[in-house]
């Protein structure tokens, strides 16, 4: 970590002190760079990705930028990452957090802060390794500490060398840096990997790429003269610049070659150096000793190279000598005690330049005096020549270090490597490492080589408890990429299989319980729960025991079972110790998601933000995306639409960021729409996902979306399609055995669309209005339902109303709306109260009819109902009542009206008013109706008069 200005640091050394040279042709590259930086300060946290083929500048631009942002007195997070440090976990995150100091980590949450400590190697992993987004976390936690003192460039050269670990964490913070005054500067060589950078620019709003292309004939002549004293013809210039295809690098090269041949080169001659751009790296190396090769092949081996590493495998004096004479050759740099090549390539072309045999018996000595057990694992591995066990079971401890740290990418390849290196006829050996290679690749999200593993090692396999384990796995991948029935039929299989008195068979029955759920066998997935409950207790595994006893009861509450409140808070405050369990799956999670269902919204909501917070503590996106869903169902019923919207928008980012949860997201943003009266983008949103959701062979998500379209309908008056819509949703939500009335917050929708067009069944539909109500009605006084009582009571004043019976109507109606206000559902008691009014007015009631349409009016207008506020001022102007006037601005509409009309965008007034940006375009709609105004300008005008 850097501040400016910064002064040398006392005992720095470095062996070459050749004062910096200057940027020659890159006056537009370094132009932009300063833009960059500028806008680092301005805000808000961009980036800027310099690239090119090797040897353009790119490092000379990043040094300038560095140096730059330095003057200008940020702090600066540098890493310069090489080849060999991108199979080393954390090895750049070390170089960018290494200067950190304790107080500010002492400042992180716990559980970040231990992460961080581990990954840099502050600290032992213990028995829980860190989760990678808890890494990832922890350094968004630290450099946003950072940019409170001061703007901070996150400055990280030759990109593509990035070690998988801390490009993951680095990406991470990237993205959630927001506002903050951070900048990422990076360079990247685009002939080996151009997406990376693309991803990287990705991850900051507004950040760019800026392309190096090969120096004009100008500033080559000018770079040639300032570097080498050197002038030559015009004609040797164009050759020059052809050969070296404009690059920097490639040209001093053939300009040292031309001087020390006189400069002169005869007509058809070639250049002194006429082969590859690689043959010119060459020469620069085969000008050194054997001695210094040989140094130097072992530092472009090792991860870090240092001279005090170098010095183990070779005398000192020895060392100091050959990095002398490199540093001379201006093949590497020395500072302190650390060794870095001056280009990426050339640690390339001297690895390559050795033979195969050479460079095994180097990794070999490497092996012997590295400390860490992941690096000493790969030295290893590339030195093994044959199949050997001793150097498959290092692999796989250091795969497992590699784990321990948050890093299973690199945990991957090593097991990957300790698989080739098993003998064949350890199949027991083989099996272990497949499953835990398999494992890290899941975790590291390449679910897709996960799967392709394990499958290869079911393939090889004969039924039993070896290959049930390996069939275990693939249905919990086979969950997240294909249908559920798919997962459900593998998770079968590996239980038939299984060793039944195993505490892994339980386990794959209680996995298998909640993938029957979720692939439309409620009623067989509580069975599978009360199987694995009972073999568990029999066993005596008591966390089986209590993850099957919680499975059970809650999939029995889907089932229409009564509530066990007991035991599922019992669950919650053993749910720390079920480390097995997902967070998203946790009992807080679900035991929430079952009081939301049953109209209990506070504790739900308590424990549910519990569920959120947790998971932004962990960086656990995953979970994180879940939370947001489930808030924003609740927020939604709740009737607090701003932080409805808000989970929507932060579950939409993380589910493009994650890509679980999109469906599930999907669902809730287009109810949401739905209901702030945003028709088309609703229904685009529904119908998509339907389509998705069948493909799949998702019923539940089916029926979900099934249920959006019908209100959606319902909502337009278009009755007949809105009962066809939400009847068949009742049919898929009865069809997989849901029977907890509160999984069917569409039937009121359902009954309201058949009374609307007198049809006692909606159409295609098994269940109609009034069998519909009278089961929410007998649920509700069995189950001691709040839910079901509130809206048992909306649908038999629907059907009261239309058989002749108003008064009794009135009466249930009435205890409907008083009933969703106790539950805090305004929505819900403002649309039975539009039908109250609805009643009432025809029954020439006018001052009860008008009250009650009026409420249902101030709801509807509070919440951004467009289409209902519109539905309800319509039926208020059918009894003479007084309409809403133009004027009649709601508190929170005044204040989007005067901040718009002062001239603050959209942006500025969410910010201002601490709303999300729909929420203000969906008051400035209703303004601009009410109004009778089509611009800003226009409703500034009106305001003033």
């Amino acid at each position: 970590m850097h501040r400016a200005p910064v002064a040398p640091r006392e005992g720095r050394r470095r062996l070459d002190r050749r004062p910096p040279h200057e940027v020659v042709g890159r006056e537009n590259e370094l132009a932009a760079v300063e833009s960059f930086l500028d806008g680092v300060v301005n805000g808000p946290s961009t980036g800027l990705i310099i690239g090119g083929e090797p040897g353009l500048g790119k490092t000379t631009i990043w040094e300038a930028g560095a140096a730059s942002a330095r003057q200008r007195s940020f702090t600066v997070l540098t890493a310069r990452p090489a080849e060999p440090e991108s199979r080393l976990s954390y090895a750049a995150l070390a170089d960018l957090m290494g200067g950190l100091s304790a107080e500010l980590v002492a400042t992180l949450p716990a559980p970040q802060s231990r992460a961080l400590q581990v990954a840099l190697l502050r600290a032992e992993p213990g028995d829980q390794p860190p989760d990678r987004r808890a890494v990832g976390t922890a350094v968004l936690g630290a450099v946003l500490a950072l940019a409170k003192l001061s703007p901070v460039l996150i400055a990280v050269d030759d990109l593509q060398w990035l070690d998988p670990a801390s490009m993951h964490a680095l990406q991470f913070a990237l993205r959630r840096i927001g506002t903050a005054p951070i900048g990422l500067l990076a360079a990247i060589r685009t002939d080996m990997t151009e997406p990376l950078g693309e991803n990287f620019a990705s991850a900051m709003p507004g950040a760019a790429t800026l392309a190096l292309t090969p120096l004009s004939l100008g500033a080559l002549r000018h770079l040639l003269a300032s570097r080498l004293g050197a002038s030559f013809s015009h004609s040797i210039l164009v050759r020059l610049r052809q050969a070296s295809g404009g690059n920097p690098l490639f040209a001093l090269e053939i300009g040292q070659s031309l001087q020390r041949d006189g400069g002169a080169v005869q007509a058809g001659d070639p250049l002194p150096l006429s082969k590859s751009l690689r043959d010119l790296l060459y020469m620069r190396l085969g000008k050194l000793s054997a001695l210094a090769q040989r140094i130097l092949l072992a530092a472009s081996a090792v991860s870090q190279p240092t001279v005090a590493l170098l010095a183990e495998i070779e005398a000192k004096s020895a060392v100091e000598d050959a990095l002398r004479e490199a540093v001379a050759a201006r093949v590497v740099e020395v500072e302190r005690d650390r060794i870095r090549f001056t280009h990426p390539l050339l640690a390339s072309v001297v690895y390559m330049s050795f033979t195969e045999s050479d460079r095994r018996v180097m990794h070999g000595r490497l092996a012997r005096v590295v400390r860490d057990a992941e690096e000493r694992a790969r030295h290893l591995a590339v030195a093994a020549a044959e199949i050997d066990e001793e150097t498959a079971a290092a692999c796989e401890d250091g795969a497992r270090s590699a784990a321990s740290r948050g890093a299973p990418y690199s945990a991957a390849q090593l097991a990957l490597s300790a698989i080739q290196l098993t003998p064949a006829l350890d199949e027991d050996a083989t099996l272990r490492r497949s499953l835990e290679a398999a494992r890290y690749l899941y975790q590291a999200g390449d679910t897709q080589n996960a799967r392709a593993l394990l499958r290869t090692r079911v393939a090889s396999l004969g039924p039993g408890p070896a290959r049930a384990s390996a069939l275990y796995q693939l249905a919990v991948v086979e969950g997240e990429l294909g249908p559920a029935r798919e997962s459900v039929r593998i998770f079968e299989q590996a239980l038939a299989e299984a060793d039944r008195e195993s505490a892994v068979s339980i386990r794959i029955a209680i996995d298998l319980a909640w993938m029957l759920l979720w692939g439309g066998d409620a009623i067989a997935g509580a069975e599978r729960a009360r199987q694995a409950l009972d073999s568990a207790r029999a066993l005596g595994q008591v966390d089986e025991t209590e993850q099957a006893l919680f499975a059970m009861t809650y999939l029995n509450c889907m089932c229409g079972q009564p509530a066990r409140d007991d035991i599922m808070r019992r669950a919650v405050e053993l749910a720390p110790s079920m480390t097995q369990v997902p967070l998203d799956r946790s009992p807080m999670a679900l035991y929430g998601l079952q009081l939301m269902r049953w109209g209990r919204l506070e504790p739900a909501r308590s424990l549910l933000e519990q569920v959120h917070s947790i998971a932004t503590e962990r960086g656990d996106e995953t979970s994180l995306s879940a939370a947001s869903f489930y808030l924003a169902q609740l927020e939604c019923i709740a009737g607090r639409w701003p932080a409805a919207t808000a989970h929507v928008e932060r579950g939409l980012e993380l589910a493009a960021l994650t890509g679980v949860n999109s469906q599930e997201i999907r669902f809730v943003d287009a109810m949401l729409r739905a209901h702030f009266g945003r028709v088309d983008e609703a229904l685009m949103l529904a119908q998509e996902g339907l389509v998705i959701a069948r493909d799949a062979i998702e019923p539940l998500a089916a029926s979900r979306f099934l249920a959006t379209i019908g209100f959606l309908h319902l909502s337009t008056g278009h009755n007949s399609a809105a009962g066809t819509a939400l009847g068949e949703a009742w049919d898929v939500s009865w069809s997989i055995g849901i029977r907890d009335p509160g999984a069917y917050r569409f039937a009121p929708d359902l009954v309201e669309a058949c009374v609307a067009t007198r049809s006692i069944a909606s159409t295609g539909s098994t269940i109609n209005a009034e069998e519909a109500t009278s089961w929410l009605e007998e649920r509700a006084r069995v189950l001691d339902h709040p839910w079901a009582a509130a809206a048992g009571a909306r649908c038999r004043g629907l059907l009261r109303a239309v058989a002749a019976d108003p008064e009794g109507a009135a009466v249930l109606l009435g205890d409907a709306i008083d009933r969703y206000t106790t539950l805090g559902m305004p929505f819900d008691a403002g649309r039975t109260a539009l039908s109250l009014g609805q009643l009432l007015r025809r029954q020439k009631r006018k001052r009860a009819a008008r009250e009650n349409l009026q409420m249902a009016l101030g709801v509807f207008e509070g919440l951004g109902a467009v289409v209902w506020a519109d539905r309800a001022r319509s039926e208020l102007s059918r009894i003479g009542g007084r309409a809403s006037t133009p004027y009649d601005l709601t508190p929170s509409e005044r204040q989007v009206a005067h901040l718009v009309a002062s001239g603050h965008r959209n942006r500025e007034v969410a910010e201002a008013l601490y709303m999300t940006v729909n929420t203000v375009e969906t008051n400035l709609s209703r303004i601009y109706r009410k109004l009778g105004v089509r611009s800003r300008s226009e409703l500034a005008a009106t305001l003033k008069t």
